[in-house]
């Protein structure tokens, strides 16, 4: 059986995936889409949607990949 953080951790590598092989600044706007797609105020509608986003916000920012091969910052 698959516990909640395996699943998080599954869905947050398939979300980093994205980020492979593209150019720096095609990688930041998709690092960017990204931490719009999963911040919890977008995800405010029922708790359990709000904790799921914080849990994968946490996991997409201290991922290896997250910042390799990028320098700066996501946000302008």
């Amino acid at each position: 059986m698959t516990t909640l953080e395996d699943a998080i951790s599954a869905l947050v590598t398939m979300e980093v995936k994205q980020l492979h092989g593209l150019s720096s600044e095609d990688r930041q706007l998709a690092k960017r889409r990204l931490l719009l797609r999963w911040h919890p105020d977008k995800n405010a509608g029922t708790g359990a949607g709000n904790d799921l986003a914080k849990k994968v916000m946490q996991g997409l920012q201290v991922h290896p990949e997250w910042n390799h091969g990028n320098q700066g910052s996501v946000l302008p």
